[in-house]
């Protein structure tokens, strides 16, 4: 009987329950991964497509910055954009500005150090005309300013006993002397223009036709002018022996200090 009993093979034993629920949910595990790869290779085959729409430029700049030129998630990066190619980006302005950042100004609008009412007129058309109204507009610097300056820096270097601060400010006392002479000299020209305009108004009043004085015959007539009033002060030989200087001054630049400058320049 133990022997028959051996021999006869025992029924094949069912699984359990939970070994075929375990099956059943690696099934379903397996079918849901294969949907997610089958969805995410959707995504990439629609973000390849969107990617080939963007600029070579702009993929190869985001790829410069570190930004992934495929793939899930991949967005071209923002272009900066501005209304005319001569105008500069417009920076952001949620973004601060540093504290050392040095401001590029124009060259039309750069800040100049000086003041520019007291710029020289300009030349050209109707440069006589504003070279009048200048010193016109600016006539007390001459009456009042320049002239006290003069005082004081002639008293300053009389008390000066450091020479090289005495020398400079001897330096500035010829300048503006020189300064105050010039517009004694243009005050002159100017009264003397006006007084022959004034004659000539009255002769064309008169019936005269109108003349218009050249200006190598207005420039011989004040040099005549000057000549009778140093002659009338009797400056004229101190005149004549510094224009001498100057001149023979100028000779020795050109031909040396030799006794051949005198015979070159007869």
């Amino acid at each position: 009987m133990k022997r028959g009993s051996l021999a006869a093979a025992p029924p094949a034993v069912a699984p359990p329950a939970a070994s075929k629920r375990s099956l059943g949910e690696r099934l379903q595990l397996e079918e849901a991964q294969l949907l997610e790869a089958e969805e995410e290779d959707e995504e990439e085959e629609a973000a390849r497509q969107a990617l080939e729409d963007v600029p070579m430029r702009l993929r190869l700049a985001a790829a410069a910055d570190g930004a992934r030129g495929g793939g899930r998630g991949a967005a071209p990066a923002p272009r900066e954009r501005r209304e005319n190619k001569n105008r500069p980006v417009e920076q952001s302005s949620r973004r601060p500005v540093a504290r050392g950042a040095h401001v590029q100004w124009p060259p039309s609008a750069r800040p100049s150090g000086h003041d520019p009412r007291f710029d020289p007129p300009p030349a050209g058309k109707a440069a006589a005309d504003e070279s009048a109204l200048f010193r016109k507009r600016y006539r007390f610097l001459f009456d009042e300013a320049l002239p006290a300056e003069r005082g004081a820096l002639k008293a300053a270097a009389a008390r000066e006993k450091r020479p090289e601060r005495a020398e400079a400010l001897r330096a500035r006392l010829a300048a503006t002397e020189q300064a105050l002479q010039r517009e004694a000299s243009a005050r002159k020209s100017e009264s003397r223009e006006a007084a022959r305009r004034a004659r000539e108004k009255e002769a064309v009043a008169g019936g005269k036709r109108p003349f218009y004085l050249k200006k190598a015959a207005a420039e011989r007539a004040e040099l005549l002018e000057r000549y009778a009033e140093l002659k009338a002060s009797g400056r004229l030989d101190k005149f004549v022996e510094k224009r001498r200087q100057k001149l023979a001054a100028k000779d020795h630049k050109v031909f040396g200090r030799t006794g051949d400058a005198k015979a070159a320049r007869s």
